[in-house]
């Protein structure tokens, strides 16, 4: 299934892409990260990539596939902030295109469709590059929007190098 089937559940969000930044700094979070570095960069004028780069404590191939990327899958307890398993929708399946590295596994994808390749350079923590339908600059401030607006635990969070602070 393409992006273009996925990109319909974006009008379920009066917000898509400050969720969008919600829901993948809630998951670093969850993460345990201590710092996220997020860059975004201009593929075309309508279209930008996303790179989400944590230090938390990664997935491992179980957690990628059968949680991450399924469905109706998580793995947050109950009460957790999500853990319905909807979200990946809006972070990659709704998106151009996606790129998730994690520990040794690097995962690309288009809508539904993914492949995967284990034994990679292992990093630690979790990288997530995404293109995503819309200006650079308006996805930068979603992103600071979300930033504003959440708990980010003790976490330090860098946009294009620059160290957010809260207001």
């Amino acid at each position: 299934i393409g992006p273009d089937f996925f990109r319909k559940e974006l009008t379920n969000y009066s917000r898509w892409k400050f969720a969008w930044g919600r829901e993948v700094g809630q998951n670093s979070i969850d993460a345990g990260a201590k710092r996220i570095d997020i860059v975004v960069s201009v593929v075309d004028v309508d279209v930008c990539k996303v790179t989400w780069s944590d230090d938390g404590c990664g997935m491992d191939l179980d957690t990628l596939i059968n949680k991450f990327l399924t469905l109706g899958g998580t793995k947050k307890k109950d009460g957790a902030t999500g853990g319905f398993g909807w979200a990946k929708t809006l972070i990659l399946f709704a998106q151009n295109n996606y790129r998730v590295l994690t520990g040794d596994i690097v995962l690309e994808g288009i809508g539904g469709s993914f492949s995967y390749v284990e034994d990679a350079l292992p990093i630690s923590g979790t990288i997530i590059e995404v293109e995503i339908p819309t200006a650079a600059l308006n996805m930068c401030r979603h992103i600071e929007d979300w930033f504003s607006w959440t708990d980010t635990k003790g976490c330090s969070v860098y946009l294009q190098g620059i160290k957010l602070d809260t207001f």
